[in-house]
């Protein structure tokens, strides 16, 4: 028991002192701030931004990031460019961001670098302009900084601003992949999945895909699930797919819904669940996607886990032949004869309403 009390108050005193420490810190910075020096006027900037030794306070926080800023501290412009940009306790004021943002870019500072590459690659600084969102990213990925190294590949993979190289953008995506980037791990095993720029490779597709899924990328869950769907790069595990589809599934990820849903609806692979694989496919094909557009017409066709409905499978097949797909549209022409020919005219009119409201008035 006296041993117990005395940690107790060992820890106490401790804490006391910690407190003591930071409390003490707090009123040197504030002191150093107010003597105008912009180190402290930036590292009291910051307290006041993350709430860290003291209340978090927003306003606070411009005024002595600004302060800061106004005497070239380039942390301090990149926190208030950041702050107009995303409109934090201010307005979004593009231009005021732009501002600072330059003023940082010019010390060499990356983030800055970053921020003013995006907005010329996003049009926020006035027009689009891809090759000077490059000249910006360039700049941060030679400082190593990942995000621009990965976004720089994004550019490469596909002629943005730049001459499009497969092999320079897997380069970049490694680069940024190997600082634990999560897009640039799925972009990578990409990459390999594809054989652009590098080799195919199985093995490697599936490890950066399993780095970017255990971190909750659903593109690369979905991928994942994919390789282990067809046993490619790792042994076939159709429970691991399940799994992993799910999980993207659950994210929105409108392929993994079709995905899961038609393994559900047909028994591929796993135990036949036709209400679960409708309710899946449904979903999908709300969100506009074709081949689940069709799936839910054959859910409809065949009855699977629905009452069997040739008008609604012939309005699902008729909404995926009208964004171009080719199986869907033989489909619907199958089932052309289980129709009269107004309630054909009919439905192609509700089918190209449903695309129209964006799949909100699909119901006949």
């Amino acid at each position: 028991m006296k041993l117990l009390l005395s940690l107790s108050l060992s820890l106490l005193l401790i804490s006391a002192v910690v407190d003591s420490h930071a409390q003490t810190n707090v009123e040197k910075t504030k002191l150093d701030a107010k003597l105008g020096l912009a180190y402290a006027q930036h590292a009291l900037g910051t307290m006041y931004y993350q709430g860290k030794d003291m209340p978090k306070d927003i306003q606070e926080a411009i005024k002595w990031f600004t302060l800061a800023a106004e005497q070239g501290d380039a942390r301090a412009q990149t926190r208030l460019g950041i702050i107009y940009y995303r409109g934090e306790g201010v307005p979004v004021v593009y231009e005021e961001a732009k501002k600072w943002f330059e003023l940082a870019a010019e010390q060499e500072q990356p983030l800055a670098q970053y921020y003013l590459g995006a907005m010329y690659y996003n049009g926020l600084s006035g027009t689009q302009d891809y090759a000077e969102a490059a000249k910006w990213f360039t700049l941060t990925a030679e400082q190593n900084f990942s995000s621009g190294q990965a976004i720089l590949g994004m550019m490469h993979a596909n002629g943005l601003g730049l001459a499009k190289n497969d092999t320079e953008a897997t380069e970049l995506y490694r680069l940024a992949a190997e600082q634990d980037h999560v897009r640039a791990q799925f972009e990578l095993g990409f990459m390999y999945d594809t054989g652009r720029g590098i080799p195919e490779d199985d093995a490697e597709a599936f490890k950066w895909y399993s780095l970017a899924a255990e971190k909750g990328y659903a593109d690369a869950q979905r991928n994942l699930a994919l390789l282990y769907d067809k046993g490619e790069g790792v042994a076939q595990d159709k429970t691991e797919t399940i799994k992993l589809l799910r999980l993207a599934a659950e994210q929105g990820h409108v392929e993994a819904q079709s995905k899961l849903g038609r393994m559900y609806a047909f028994g591929e692979g796993v135990p036949e669940n036709t209400t679960e694989g409708t309710i899946w496919i449904k979903l999908a094909a709300e969100q506009g996607l074709p081949i689940a557009q069709r799936n839910l017409g054959a859910v409809y066709e065949s009855g699977l886990g629905v009452p069997q409905d040739y008008v609604q499978a012939y309005l699902w097949y008729s909404v995926s032949a009208e964004l171009g797909d080719k199986p869907g549209q033989e489909r619907r022409d199958s089932i052309t004869e289980k129709l009269s020919p107004a309630q054909r005219t009919q439905v192609q009119a509700l089918a190209n309403k449903c695309i129209d409201s964006d799949y909100s008035d699909c119901e006949l």
